[in-house]
């Protein structure tokens, strides 16, 4: 199910006029947690079909579980912000408003010639290198504006036999 299929279940279940039941509620559960993200819309869908009056009890139960969830998975990504970022957040999704920077700290292998260097940003951010010492390379990055964004780091090895180069992905939520 797409997301816009998402959105436009649950506004026919809930103009079907009959009760919205726990299976209804299953199958809209399960599509939503197909989706990578939810989006602020289909949030709203999911939480005017769980307040909805045709909404049995059971339905209210599994649309309870998938919304906690997804408040459970926010508050990770707004945590995870708050805090440097590691090797160990490689592939992992941060959430914080505009105007905040973000921190990385990443671990060089530079006795073996391995240095951090930026690959891309894509969306509203800016990441530059911010120095760093004892092994550790540090960025920032600046979220300028709502949006999403996507950071790739990749590690510069020499030429020939060094060690495999790291690859440091970090997906950010500019609220």
């Amino acid at each position: 199910m797409a997301r816009e299929d998402l959105v436009e279940r649950v506004q026919v279940l809930m103009a079907s006029g009959g009760p919205v039941s726990f299976y209804d509620s299953l199958v809209v559960a399960r599509a939503a947690r197909r989706l990578r993200e939810l989006s602020d819309q289909d949030m709203a869908a999911l939480l005017a079909l769980h307040d909805h009056a045709d909404t049995t009890d059971g339905g209210r139960e599994i649309l309870s579980d998938l919304l906690r969830s997804c408040a459970q998975r926010l508050t990770q990504e707004r945590e995870r912000a708050a805090r440097p970022l590691t090797l160990d957040d490689h592939d992992a999704t941060v959430r914080a408003t505009a105007g905040t920077t973000l921190r990385l700290a990443l671990p060089e292998r530079r006795g073996q010639g391995c240095r951090w260097g930026l690959a891309h940003t894509r969306g509203p951010i800016t990441c530059a290198p911010a120095g760093g010492d004892s092994g550790v390379a540090l960025f920032t990055v600046i979220l300028n504006a709502p949006g999403r964004a996507e950071i790739l780091l990749t590690e510069d090895t020499p030429a020939q036999g060094g060690p495999t180069p790291r690859r440091f992905c970090l997906r950010v939520i500019v609220e």
